[in-house]
């Protein structure tokens, strides 16, 4: 409760309590975790809106050994202690983080907010799947802008990124449900239907990758197949000489 008094001082001094929270936690003070744990969420809790400078201080952590996509090799592999610090944060105040984390993404995906000005700016697509494998409501608000947005706009330069942001999204929707949260396919599932319109991209790039997620989404979500067009887009591929 002293340390929420902190919201009301100087900002720069909430900044450096959060970093030096975020820094301090590590394998030989394990037994600090949790009290860090306390003072970030009751400090979150009583933030009006958490701003985005403190959020570029915990989403650092998260982008330090970026988890390897579905298809990309094994899920469970080291963290440091301050991504589980901040991934424990985000589980418990998920529905204090989710309206600014929320308009960050979409101030970006808009233009609003220069390309390289932010830790969610620079690493979109990685934070995205950080943030989801966290709690798959989190981004609730704009998982539909994020679906959007991977149809790109024909620009080349983008393509790149549009790619990352395909395997992003084709490794939500193909996981399975987390500990008693229902899987972001079904929980997103006029937005997963939209996704699966990648499988017509007009770039083959994207069309393999979606051809590749196939089996994760059929394996993981049975309970879709009938109920999207997975099947029919799958077997449009197949009969394509181009995707063959």
């Amino acid at each position: 409760k002293a340390f929420s008094l902190l919201v009301e001082l100087d900002t720069e001094v909430l900044h450096d309590l959060f970093r030096g929270l975020v820094g301090v936690v590590s394998e030989a003070n394990s037994m600090l975790w949790p009290q860090c744990l306390d003072i970030l969420a009751t400090c979150v809790e009583e933030l009006e809106s958490v701003p985005e400078s403190l959020l570029d201080i915990l989403f650092e952590p998260l982008t330090e050994c970026p988890t390897p996509y579905l298809l990309s090799g094994e899920i469970d592999i080291a963290k440091s202690p301050a991504f589980h610090l901040v991934c424990g944060l985000v589980k418990r105040k998920v529905d204090h983080l989710r309206a600014p984390v929320s308009a960050l993404v979409k101030a970006h995906l808009t233009g609003r907010v220069p390309g390289e000005s932010t830790v969610l700016s620079r690493h979109l697509p990685m934070l995205v799947w950080e943030l989801c494998r966290t709690d798959n409501t989190l981004l609730m608000p704009v998982m539909g802008d994020l679906v959007a947005a991977a149809e790109g706009d024909g620009s080349d330069a983008a393509e790149e990124d549009r790619l990352e942001l395909v395997n992003t999204l084709a490794s939500v929707f193909g996981s399975g449900g987390q500990a008693g949260k229902r899987a972001a396919a079904t929980l997103y599932l006029a937005s997963f239907t939209t996704f699966l319109q990648r499988f017509e991209d007009g770039s083959a790039a994207v069309r393999s990758l979606m051809i590749r997620f196939a089996k994760e989404f059929m394996a993981n979500h049975p309970e879709l197949v009938s109920g999207t067009n997975i099947v029919a887009c799958l077997e449009g591929r197949i009969m394509d000489a181009e995707d063959q």
